[in-house]
């Protein structure tokens, strides 16, 4: 994610006190110099205790085809659920993850700092239930990466069935919507904040006018 180390620099310093490369901004979609500050990445994660992404996913998530355990159209109960559990010798959630260590190392137990178990269960609750409204099966996973969550709910239907694809379409709007209304972009602070920096430094728009939907002030009409 990040250019190669400066040639030229120091190699008895640390790679944060090292000169920078001076072609890292080349490459649009790095973070920074490979000597740039990484104060905002997660300490474990630096120091490699963490090198993957956690997931962590229903019991649904490891089955294979619907027909393999049910018969019906109806969303799952939570016996049903239990018995694929145990007929597959998985958990109703299973975490796949891996944590390396030294031969004869000891376990590590950690909480990831970034998410919230009380939002995680809001969400899991909110999308169960209005999954099961519309008449499918709940399944989801949570990905934990290094400065965020993804909540993943899959929704599955047949797509050569008009009333299946008609749920689908209902569910995936009342869902988008409902988190919409659970969230906010703090009046669009970040953005205003991105283009005081465009004004500031590339007023003509020079660099990449509108990359990310950042406009110098005489790209915008309304301004």
């Amino acid at each position: 994610m990040d250019s190669s180390p400066n040639p030229k620099a120091d190699k008895s310093k640390p790679p944060h006190g090292q000169e920078p490369n001076e072609s890292w901004q080349l490459f649009d979609y790095g973070i920074g110099p490979h000597s740039a500050d990484r104060g905002d990445t997660p300490t474990l994660e630096i120091s490699g205790v963490i090198q993957n992404t956690p997931k962590l996913e229903n019991v649904l998530v490891s089955t294979v085809l619907q027909s393999q355990y049910t018969n019906s159209n109806k969303p799952l109960t939570d016996l049903e659920l239990d018995e694929i559990s145990e007929n597959l010798n998985v958990g109703r959630w299973n975490l796949y993850g891996a944590i390396p260590g030294s031969p004869g190392g000891t376990s590590i137990l950690l909480s990831d700092r970034q998410s919230n178990d009380r939002d995680a269960k809001a969400q899991e609750d909110l999308t169960r239930r209005l999954s099961e409204e519309y008449g499918f099966d709940f399944i989801s996973m949570f990905v934990v990466g290094a400065r965020e969550m993804h909540h993943i709910v899959c929704i599955l239907f047949d797509r050569k069935d008009p009333d299946s694809r008609n749920r689908a379409c209902k569910l995936i709007q009342v869902l988008i919507a409902e988190a919409a209304d659970r969230a906010g972009f703090n009046e669009n602070a970040q953005m205003k904040l991105n283009e005081k920096l465009k004004n500031t430094h590339d007023p003509k728009g020079t660099l990449c006018p509108g990359k990310n939907g950042i406009w110098p002030a005489n790209y915008r009409k309304e301004d």
